[in-house]
């Protein structure tokens, strides 16, 4: 029972919005290519999900089909959640307290699908609207088509698959299109490099690179400090090999915020925190143009929060809450909406 409400919740906050929609009276705060700030007051949103238009200051107002007031908030491209282990997540919400998941038999299909649609509004609540899955195994993908097969994927998942063999497992002989009104994509492999990195585990790293390389998938390699040294020469050298632009990711073994605002508030540069959180997540995932940005033709991903990241101090952005979270173009979570059904189920 509580898979099919979750279910039927988030089908409809997956449906493409059906007509043009003015987002308008809002502190718009996004980056340009560069992670510079650009400021606007209002978006108009197309009946396919994407930014037709971004408003400012003494712009005429189109005439749209819905028009919502943004009543003055702050609003952000929505936030990337970067080199995540996605249904590890996912599993340890549903996972009662105090119980250790080694000990648990391993997931069932119907686990792993009330597990991401639980996990989903909570990553929606702080921001997040597009999550880069490392290490995706075939039962993870699984779980993730049938959730945009039945419009239950709200979240956008960028996965890279857990070694060579489930990369071919799941995409085959090339990365997937994007699927599902661009919810979900198959674009890399993750790879491990191993502490040390002796002659032989070196062989084999630059062995798997070449497979991934050769049918065109990224590749993320996970490496300590110590190890990071060889792997960046071992890119260096198939690099002579695999021209083009292949943006080869190291990632550091250390797992991601997945408070991202409290991150952006807890830095020292906020705009710099909000770049590596947008701009440099999508465009470290090939997403450039697509996520990351609201500008023309981007998908109308954003969040509105009471706080200003360039504008309030210190002390007073550490308290900022995210109010409500868009996915293309609709509205994917409200903290209005979240606090009635919180009163209603007590």
């Amino acid at each position: 029972m509580r898979l099919r409400l979750l279910a039927a919740a988030l089908a409809f906050l997956a449906t493409p919005a059906a007509a043009d929609t003015l987002i308008d009276k809002v502190d718009g705060l996004t980056l340009d290519a560069k992670g510079r700030p650009e400021r606007f007051t209002g978006l108009v949103i197309g009946n396919d999900g994407r930014v037709a238009a971004v408003l400012h200051a003494g712009d005429k107002r189109p005439r749209a089909d819905f028009a919502v007031d943004g009543r003055h908030l702050v609003l952000l491209p929505g936030l990337i959640l970067r080199d995540s282990r996605l249904m590890a997540l996912a599993l340890a919400t549903v996972t009662p307290a105090g119980v250790d998941p080694a000990a648990l038999p391993p997931p069932r299909p119907e686990d792993r699908d009330l597990a991401l649609a639980t996990l989903q509004p909570v990553l929606l609540a702080r921001g997040i609207t597009t999550v880069t899955d490392i290490g995706t195994t075939i039962e993870d993908w699984q779980a993730y088509r049938r959730a945009g097969d039945e419009s239950r994927l709200a979240l956008r998942i960028v996965a890279y698959a857990a070694g060579t063999p489930a990369m071919s497992l799941i995409a085959g002989p090339r990365p997937t299109p994007w699927l599902y009104d661009d919810r979900l994509r198959l674009a890399g492999v993750a790879l491990v490099a191993p502490t040390p990195l002796g002659p032989a585990g070196e062989v084999q790293l630059k062995n798997q690179v070449s497979r991934a390389a050769m049918d065109h998938f990224q590749v993320s390699v996970r490496a300590d400090a110590t190890v990071e040294p060889q792997v960046r020469a071992a890119f260096a050298e198939l690099a002579q090999t695999y021209t083009g632009d292949r943006r080869w990711r190291i990632e550091a073994p250390t797992a991601s915020t997945t408070t991202p605002l409290a991150a952006i508030g807890g830095a020292l540069d906020r705009i710099q925190a909000l770049r590596t959180l947008t701009v440099d997540a999508a465009r470290d995932a090939f997403a450039d143009g697509r996520l990351g940005r609201l500008t023309v033709g981007a998908r109308a991903d954003f969040i509105l929060v009471d706080r200003d990241p360039e504008t309030a101090g210190a002390q007073e952005f550490a308290g900022a809450r995210v109010i409500e979270t868009w996915v293309g173009g609709r509205r994917a979570w409200g903290a209005a909406a979240a606090n009635a059904s919180s009163s209603e189920g007590r």
